[in-house]
């Protein structure tokens, strides 16, 4: 390190964020797949499945990445709910006795785990930038290019290249970030494609969801980590997916768009569209 110039120690920085990014991506696809599946197949979870689950949870934590954490949460949080809808009230409240007592082991855990600790102070720095770590210049510049042209946008891969225009891109190029993206899919897709392709995005998306959230809760059984489980791990995906996409790129990364379109693809290999064997048991034709 020693002699190395600001803007080679900002490019090391930028290479081990990326890495500790793609850490968190994984950890986060595999928390929200075990606990949405477990909820969706309503059994009792086992010893090794609460383990697992913790184990899987602390290290996102340890990642120190706020927005797959904020988006696990809340793809987890939704899962219960719309699985134990029936009974919404009585669901609520063990929900909101479960984030208290979750709030309260992390602030004893981060006590003792300097990881944690780092994570929830990023939260606590978040709430008092007013410009959002940053990011309300990238959302300026998104909304300028879609007031140009709203309809259908500057075009694919346009939103890197104003940036680069502007003193903001300059900035983040001497820090050693050669490309930027808005870090809001939805913003991104405006100012790129315009409403047109924001449509045609988040229509076959929201379909796709609600159809594989109508079939999973009408598809029981399989046993333990049987089709009910997979079923549940695929709609998870899918909405810890689009809510990650208010504060990530996920749609612009392998890591992150392959396991979403494998989730939309799994639901329908499943399920079928509307096919049953002659034992009644449904499946799927891919």
């Amino acid at each position: 390190m020693a002699g190395a110039t600001p803007t080679a120690l900002w490019s090391r920085a930028a290479a081990w964020g990326a890495h500790y990014g793609t850490n968190s991506i994984y950890l986060s696809f595999g928390l929200v797949c075990w606990a949405c599946g477990l909820i969706g197949e309503k059994s009792k979870p086992r010893a090794k499945d609460i383990i697992l689950g913790v184990v899987l949870l602390l290290s996102l934590f340890l990642t120190t990445k706020r927005g797959p954490l904020v988006a696990s949460v809340v793809a987890v949080s939704i899962c219960y709910l719309f699985v134990n809808r029936d009974k919404f009230t009585g669901t609520a409240l063990k929900a909101l006795i479960i984030v208290m007592l979750a709030i309260l082991a992390v602030g004893v855990l981060a006590t003792f785990v300097p990881g944690v600790e780092a994570t929830l102070q990023r939260f606590v720095e978040l709430s008092e930038d007013e410009t959002g770590n940053g990011r309300s210049e990238l959302y300026d510049c998104a909304w300028s290019m879609f007031y140009s042209n709203p309809l259908f946008g500057s075009g694919w891969g346009s939103y890197s290249k104003y940036v680069a225009t502007t003193s903001l891109g300059a900035m983040y190029n001497n820090l050693g970030f050669t490309s930027m993206s808005t870090h809001n899919v939805y913003l991104q897709l405006l100012a790129e494609t315009g409403i047109v392709g924001l449509a045609l995005f988040l229509v076959p998306a929201a379909v796709t969801l609600i159809a594989a959230m109508r079939r999973s809760a009408a598809h029981r059984g399989g046993g333990l980590y049987g089709e009910s489980f997979c079923l549940w791990a695929c709609v998870g995906a899918q909405i810890f997916f689009l809510v990650y996409c208010f504060s990530g790129n996920p749609l612009y990364d392998p890591q992150c768009y392959i396991p979403y379109f494998m989730s939309c693809v799994g639901v329908f290999a499943i399920c079928g569209i509307d096919t049953k064997r002659k034992d009644g048991a449904i499946h799927g034709n891919l």
